[in-house]
């Protein structure tokens, strides 16, 4: 398959920075969910519709980031089609920076689901394009693309606490005013327009996944575990805070800055290792290393705290780039739908969110987070089953 060389260094910077700017607003919900629970009254557990509200907001929405990312993928490896990647940012801006101002819980999931959905628009057509740039370090690529997410991701707590914090929750919809200032140059540089040649048939890229289905399925739980553990830390680590350490709501953004920010040097870093070392070696490493720093993230105190609550997020997220390269490789004729795949595994780990929460309003939010560190240990285990169900070839991954 030929490859396009008409993309500027305008048109890198340009994904670049939309990619930081999309994903600022991805954690807003979790965020805000200890002033949106004192605005709401909803629990914490995913029990019903009305006693388990929290579990259902955070999980609908992370199910709703990444469940439609195969679809999304699918198309754009059947059309060539590349112009979502400006679109999908002011849209997920405006929707995600609407949740402070509603009351209602099921207004709140709307808005929620709606920026999910634009977000798993984006992340495939963007994941593609790292892996065209990148051929021959895909792993850094993609660990490099991961991390400009993960920036935005991190500066997202900080940005919409500070800013709720200084002209109150129902005026969060200005936290949109950034994405809306940098899509015209958005739509100037990214490539809105731009056709990957050699589009695929339906038929072919179908056959293709059907051939590679037990190796995709391996990689999609465990990376269903790993994100339903980084989701339960990210999305109670500020109630945990607030209920068992006494810290003032708008604090407990330094936690969540430090706690997001590290993963991004967790997938830079898990990107070039896995070009070093192999994609199996990391994925194992990374998860069975994460359990001891996050189990003794929920135990430590003072300067300790930040320090190991980083570790254990780098850790955790040194799997994630070469999970998705390793699909990449193994269908290389539909990297965005693989891609997709892999990131929606990462969505159906909310599930975890779920049981986490439940967890919570009957033990303690202290022992729900401690549960959760302990859960790589499962992903670890499927992550055995890899090498020994599958070989690496010159083509990719065979039975």
């Amino acid at each position: 398959m030929r490859q396009p060389h008409n993309y500027t260094i305008f048109s890198l910077l340009a994904l670049s920075l939309g990619h930081i700017v999309h994903d600022c607003y991805l954690p807003f919900l979790p965020a805000m969910m200890p002033l949106i629970v004192e605005k709401t009254g909803i629990t914490l557990a995913e029990t019903g519709l009305r006693e388990g509200d929290a579990g259902l907001l955070i999980g609908a929405y992370n199910l709703s980031k990444g469940l439609p990312q195969p679809v999304s993928g699918f198309i754009t490896d059947r059309t060539g089609w590349l112009g979502c990647t400006a679109l999908a940012v002011p849209i997920t801006a405006l929707a995600l920076s609407s949740i402070g101002r509603w009351s209602n819980p099921a207004a709140i999931g709307a808005a929620a689901v709606i920026g999910g959905v634009c977000s798993s628009v984006f992340h495939p057509q963007g994941a593609k394009l790292a892996s065209i740039v990148g051929e021959g370090r895909r792993g850094l690529a993609m660990g490099t693309f991961a991390t400009c997410g993960s920036i935005g991701i991190a500066l997202g707590p900080v940005y919409v606490l500070s800013l709720v914090g200084r002209f109150g929750l129902e005026r969060s919809y200005l936290a949109a005013v950034p994405a809306l200032l940098l899509f015209p140059f958005l739509l100037r540089y990214a490539p809105l327009n731009a056709r990957v040649e050699g589009r695929e048939t339906a038929a072919g890229l179908a056959h293709a996944l059907r051939e590679k289905r037990g190796f995709l399925a391996l990689l999609f739980i465990v990376a269903a575990f790993r994100s339903g553990i980084a989701a339960s830390f990210s999305s109670f680590l500020g109630v945990y805070l607030v209920e068992s350490r006494g810290v003032a709501v708008e604090s407990t953004k330094w936690p969540l800055f430090v706690f997001l920010g590290a993963e991004g040097l967790g997938y830079l870093l898990g990107g070039h290792l896995s070009d070093r070392l192999g994609r199996s070696t990391v994925i194992r490493a990374g998860l069975l290393s994460s359990i001891g720093p996050l189990l003794l993230a929920t135990h430590a105190r003072g300067s300790m705290f930040p320090l190991i609550l980083a570790l254990g997020s780098v850790l955790l997220s040194v799997p994630l780039p070469a999970l998705t390269v390793m699909a990449q490789e193994a269908v290389s004729e539909g990297m965005a739908t693989v891609a997709g795949l892999v990131w929606a595994g990462e969505a159906a780990g909310s599930i975890l969110v779920f049981l986490v929460g439940a967890v919570a309003d009957r033990m303690g939010i202290g022992a729900a987070l401690s549960f959760a560190a302990l859960c790589p240990a499962v992903g670890f285990a499927v992550a055995l089953a890899i090498p020994s169900a599958f070989t690496r070839t010159a083509s990719g991954y065979t039975d």
